[in-house]
């Protein structure tokens, strides 16, 4: 348990990315909850391993939760999705297509607002570009 709360230190401080990672993966292969899950997947965001931290994410997605975590993985799925696809734009090699991954988004917001999570603000935003397309 200590690991989570000092990972989650060092990544509001920066001082230790590597350190960090591998005490948030600890707290994860230990307790194997939604938040250490989320804990390693916002690590791997900072490393920018934005395709890990989406395999991770997903994972638990799958699982029933709270309101809260749901919001906040949702959330931190689709801003994910968003970062890998403006990083493989210019990747001509890349076999993930940009726009996939931001129609997936796109999906991830319109299943969330189906299960009625309109917690939080972009909720509204997400929901008028997932109609349009």
């Amino acid at each position: 348990m200590v690991q989570y709360f000092f990972s989650a230190h060092l990544l509001k401080t920066e001082s230790n990315a590597a350190l960090a990672r591998q005490l948030a993966q600890e707290s994860h292969d230990a307790l194997d909850l939604p938040e250490t899950a989320l804990q390693v997947a916002n690590v791997l965001r900072m490393d920018g391993e934005y395709a890990k931290a989406i395999d991770i994410l997903d994972s638990v997605m799958r699982q029933p939760s709270d309101d809260a975590f749901s919001v906040v993985g949702t959330t931190l799925s689709m801003n994910l999705r968003k970062r890998l696809a403006e990083t493989l734009v210019h990747d001509r090699d890349s076999l993930v297509n940009p726009a996939q991954l931001l129609v997936d988004a796109l999906m991830l917001a319109d299943s969330a607002i189906g299960r009625g999570l309109r917690t939080a603000p972009w909720f509204e935003r997400w929901s008028a570009a997932a109609r349009i397309c």
